[in-house]
């Protein structure tokens, strides 16, 4: 699939309206396998580790491994830890609740970069073979290269 400097415009200026809000994000990247989807355009968001914590207001023991390292995660809650076993069902209706709420959020992230993306000018969106603009969904939360 080609896109036009517009169109990838288009893109970018979604992903920084995103970035108002939750200003962890830093960029973005098209998935390795795009041409498998006709009707959405999947990115992955380039999420910056430091500013992630502070957004969030992370404690130390928080902080997964993986987050100080190269990652690629499907949810932002891979990114956390909070210590929590299965042992009790308090502990477990923690792990929910916290596991909800980022779930929650990239449901969030993705209303609202759609929800720009159409209101860009045609110019900017890419369509698909039928003429008809595609979506936008996020695939990934990855680390800067």
């Amino acid at each position: 699939m080609e896109f036009s400097k517009k169109q990838l415009r288009g893109i970018t200026l979604v992903v920084q309206a995103l970035s108002k809000k939750y200003n962890f994000i830093e960029g973005w990247e098209f998935i390795s396998d795009l041409h498998r989807y006709e009707f959405v355009l999947f990115i992955n968001l380039i999420v910056n580790p430091t500013k992630f914590i502070n957004y969030y207001e992370l404690k130390e023991e928080n902080i997964n491994d993986r987050l100080l390292k190269n990652f690629e995660v499907g949810t932002l809650f891979s990114l956390v830890n909070f210590g929590l076993t299965f042992g009790t069902d308090e502990q477990k209706k923690i792990w929910e609740e916290k596991f909800n709420f980022f779930y929650e959020e990239k449901k969030i992230m993705e209303n609202q970069i759609d929800n720009f993306y159409k209101m860009l000018p045609e110019d900017l969106q890419v369509k698909n073979k039928y003429g008809i603009p595609c979506d936008i969904g996020i695939s990934a939360f990855i680390s800067p290269k």
